[in-house]
């Protein structure tokens, strides 16, 4: 059996009438949208049957009289369109009623199902509004809590602060205490001394009462054989008068003797004073030499002030008549390359080798200016050209000159005003998110007529965003146009700086713009590894003040960024880079920096000896600055070495997507085109899920210490693919492009996985 339309009249060949339509009937979004002949502003030359152009004419005059968007309406117009089919003709009209039929079932069924929906979605809605009410009495109940802790905090924290002052208190004490327990102890072993003298002294008295005793008894014995009672009387006299002169001579002794001190201990302080009194009579003599001294100083301070007058009378005779001395820090901010360059080209040379110098730059720059040609540039690297140089006047369009620094600090405004943008967007997004649980279960029964693989894009392009900032800086359109073009100039000759060459390729389509924010996100991120580790670990670290009114520096030692970075990093990855020498160049603490205010973990020789003290001071480097992005300047050495291993790391995990996808080309089986989707699939397999997770810090604070977990930053697959595969900013995304197109699009992509 042939086709049914085969057995149709074909229209306007056998029409049988020659009518012509006021209007033409066409489809947009799923509906039928009716349009005037002026409205189309095609002429309506072949006629139509005089049925159909009745049917569109009423169609179109019930949809105008509607003027509104209501279901019912429509279909209610419709619904009668199709009874006038089913009236009119009558050979078909029993096979369109049964369609007509069943369509009515059919909706009717489903308008009972929908009847049916209903309540679960006010019980839904009436959960939601439950929870909510619970939620904020869970609020307003920890709220009292929360405050109440925190009040407990501030008067634990005065609380430790009085016992601090009470320690120092009791220190204080035990010192004064500890003196005076040193000077009791002297006194009484004065005392001591002085009582052993005297038990000596009494002891030689015993010695010569015993002698005189004896001898009173051989008198004794002698006159007791004389028997003479005179003569024993006598001697007993002169026995008592001896005894009581000895008792008297050693209470004189004992009293004399109390607050005595030994005789080697007076021989040792008169020496002592004899020595004083020696050097002080050296001072004094000393002294007088060197009051004469400083009166002839004094009186040569005189001429020397003198001449000191005129010179300054002579030196100011000859600058009102001599050139001043160039600013050589200020012309190197002018130069290309900025003041770090300049620096390390002129570190040797003096004032007329620099005048020479700057002059050859000049020179070579007015000669690339003279040479360089936007428009060709442009024809021969771009295939499009950026939107904020497009203009529509027919006129030449001349560039504005723009130095280095002024082009680097309007760079840093273009990522500020960037960033704020995407902030907003997304704080947009996050409160339109901010829905209840009812209609976002409604919103997901509804079917989806196109699934999208791809996330779409709520900001702006990059692109239209920077047409937009130009406009509105430069408001008149011959001067945005023309500081554009400079601007565009000094990106395309500053190849050596890293901030403008990356905001060229960005505008090139070179590079996605999300490798700029993943690259700040990635320093910032290091930064934070690098200060766990010295927190956690035993390092030593000083905190120096640079002025009264400015922040502490905080200073770590080499050695202690070196370990730090091999815990962040492999030793393979830092083996062919400068990193610490850089460090060492550019951060390194100087000896005319305050010394330190406070050190911790130092052993106790170093606190004592100013010269080890110093000795550290040289190996130690200023960790603020090595993280340090100057706003008018490039990336400092230190950040440059960084931005090396960032670039090394990522380029090792692009080769390895290269060398899977040259696998699956050189088969025989694969195109030389790649797909997206096998993009996609060899990401997926030749890196870990933690790829494209956000793991920045471990919860426990402590730094990372796995190899396999160092740093993994979250990146968007998908958005990253979707920029891969877009080749021109304002088209769309192609399905499939060729391995060299792609091999050089993914240097610039935002893939990054450091292993």
């Amino acid at each position: 059996m042939g086709d049914v339309g085969d057995f149709l009249e074909k229209w306007p060949a056998h029409a049988l009438g020659r009518s012509f339509a006021k209007s033409n009937a066409c489809v947009i979004n799923n509906r039928l949208v009716s349009l005037t002949e002026v409205e189309t502003k095609i002429p309506n030359i072949v006629p139509k049957p005089k049925f159909l152009d009745t049917i569109e004419k009423k169609i179109c005059d019930g949809l105008k009289n509607i003027q509104s968007n209501d279901r019912d309406l429509r279909f209610q117009i419709y619904k009668e369109a199709f009874q006038s089919f089913i009236h009119e003709f009558k050979t078909y009209r029993t096979f369109l009623s049964d369609i007509y039929k069943e369509y009515e079932e059919y909706l009717s069924f489903y308008k009972a199902e929908a009847q049916k929906l209903r309540p679960v979605k006010e019980y839904l809605w009436t959960i939601s509004q439950e929870c909510d009410e619970r939620i904020l009495k869970l609020q307003k109940r920890e709220r009292p809590e929360l405050n109440s802790l925190k009040r407990e905090i501030i008067r634990l924290r005065e609380l430790v602060s009085q016992l601090k002052e009470d320690k120092v208190g009791l220190e204080t004490q035990v010192e004064q205490l500890t003196q005076s327990i040193k000077e009791e102890h002297d006194k009484f072993r004065y005392e001591a001394d002085a009582k052993r003298l005297l038990i000596s002294e009494i002891n030689a008295m015993r010695m010569q009462f015993d002698e005189s005793e004896g001898v009173s008894k051989q008198l004794q014995s002698k006159t007791s054989r004389q028997d003479d009672p005179v003569l024993l009387k006598i001697a007993l006299e002169q026995a008592r008068k001896a005894q009581s002169a000895s008792e008297f001579e050693v209470v004189q002794l004992k009293a004399e003797y109390v607050n005595v001190m030994p005789k080697s201990r007076y021989d040792a302080l008169w020496e002592a004073n004899s020595k004083i009194k020696n050097d002080y009579d050296m001072k004094i003599k000393e002294n007088e030499e060197l009051n004469e001294s400083l009166e002839l100083l004094k009186n040569q301070l005189n001429e020397v002030m003198k001449q000191r007058d005129q010179s300054e009378t002579t030196v100011q005779q000859l600058q009102r008549v001599s050139t001043p001395r160039p600013e050589w820090s200020e012309v190197g901010r002018k130069l290309p390359g900025g003041l770090t360059r300049w620096l390390e080209e002129t570190a040797s040379m003096t004032s007329q080798e620099k005048m020479h110098f700057l002059v050859n730059q000049l020179t070579a720059q007015s000669a690339e200016n003279i040479e360089f040609n936007l428009n060709e540039y442009i024809k021969e690297e771009l295939n499009f050209v950026p939107s904020f140089l497009k203009t529509t006047e027919a006129e030449v369009t001349v560039s504005r000159p723009i130095h280095l620094r002024d082009c680097l600090l309007l760079t840093h405004e273009i990522w500020k005003t960037r960033k704020n943008e995407k902030d907003s967007v997304k704080e947009h997004s996050i409160g339109q998110r901010r829905r209840s649980l009812a209609s976002r279960r409604l919103s997901q029964m509804k079917p989806q007529l196109k699934p999208s693989t791809i996330s779409p894009n709520i900001t702006k392009l990059f692109d239209e965003f920077l047409y937009n900032f130009f406009k509105q800086i430069y408001g008149i359109e011959q001067i945005r146009i023309e500081w554009a073009y400079g601007f565009y100039e000094m990106l395309i000759k500053e190849k050596n700086n890293y901030k403008l060459n990356e905001l060229r390729m960005i505008i090139e389509n070179k590079m996605d713009e999300e490798c700029h924010w993943h690259l700040e996100s990635w320093i910032l991120f290091i930064k934070e590894q690098v200060l766990t580790f010295i927190d956690s670990s035993n390092n030593s670290s000083v905190i120096i003040p640079t002025t009264e009114n400015s922040e502490q520096r905080k200073v770590i030692l080499k050695q202690t960024l070196h370990e730090a970075l091999l815990n962040i990093f492999s030793q393979q990855d830092l083996i062919n880079l400068n990193i610490i020498q850089s460090a060492e160049e550019y951060a390194s603490l100087q000896i005319k920096d305050s010394p330190a205010k406070a050190l911790t973990n130092m052993d106790e020789g170093e606190n004592k000896d100013n010269e080890s003290i110093q000795t550290n001071l040289h190996n130690m480097l200023d960790f603020n600055k090595l993280f340090n992005n100057a706003t008018d300047e490039d990336f400092n050495p230190f950040l440059k070495e960084l931005v090396s291993i960032y670039k090394h790391l990522k380029t090792t995990f692009v080769n390895g997507i290269i060398t899977e996808l040259q696998k699956l080309t050189s088969d025989g089986v694969q195109s030389s085109n790649v797909t997206l989707a096998q993009v996609r699939h060899t990401i997926e397999r030749i890196a870990p899920s933690t790829a494209v997770t956000l793991n920045v810090r471990p919860k426990s604070g402590r730094p990372i210490t796995t190899q396999q977990q160092q740093y993994t930053l979250s990146i968007d697959i998908e958005s990253s693919l979707e920029w891969l595969f877009r080749i021109k900013p304002s088209d769309s995304p192609s399905q499939s492009i060729s391995l060299n197109q792609l091999t050089t699009r993914l240097e610039g992509c935002n893939l990054f996985f450091g292993n």
